[in-house]
This record gives structure tokens, C-alpha cells and sequence, in this order.
């Protein structure tokens, strides 16, 4: 149960720790035990990874470039 809660936290993950995404991300241990046998995965070379790196840089994409209506729906999201 503690290496499960250790690798639930980016902070204790050895690229997440280093990634500027990792504020706005998060661990998934259980889907990274299912897929690699390990609930650390690999980090940074993993889908996990992939998927929410692309989404926080749409997002930050949108929110720093898109239309006056989605930063404001951006903002009301708590990404001030």
C-alpha cells in the first residue's frame, strides 16, 4: 500500500519530478501497474504521459492565444 501511495505522487517519481507539466498533471499508478507490471510505469515515455502533456499545452495554448470566451471559461476553471 505505501509503494502504491509513493507512486500515486509526482513528486516522488523520478522524470515527473523534473517535468514542467507536473503541477498541472497527476499519477495514475493503477493504470500504470495493468500496463507495464510496475506502479511507476515510465514516466515520461509512457501514453499516460504523452496524453496529459498534450493536454496541458492545448490548454495552455488556448488559454494564452484563444479567443476572449475560452480564457475566460479557462479562468473560471482556476488556471489564473
Amino acid at each position: 500500500m505505501q509503494e502504491l501511495a509513493m507512486a500515486g505522487v509526482n513528486d516522488s517519481l523520478p522524470v515527473c519530478s523534473d517535468c514542467a507539466y507536473a503541477p498541472y498533471c497527476g499519477a495514475d499508478p493503477v493504470r500504470r501497474y495493468q500496463v507495464t507490471g510496475s506502479p511507476y510505469g515510465r514516466p515520461g515515455k509512457d501514453d499516460f504521459c504523452y496524453k496529459n502533456q498534450n493536454i496541458i499545452k492545448m490548454i495552455i495554448n488556448k488559454l494564452t492565444s484563444g479567443d476572449v470566451q475560452t480564457r475566460h471559461i479557462l479562468l473560471q476553471w482556476g488556471l489564473q
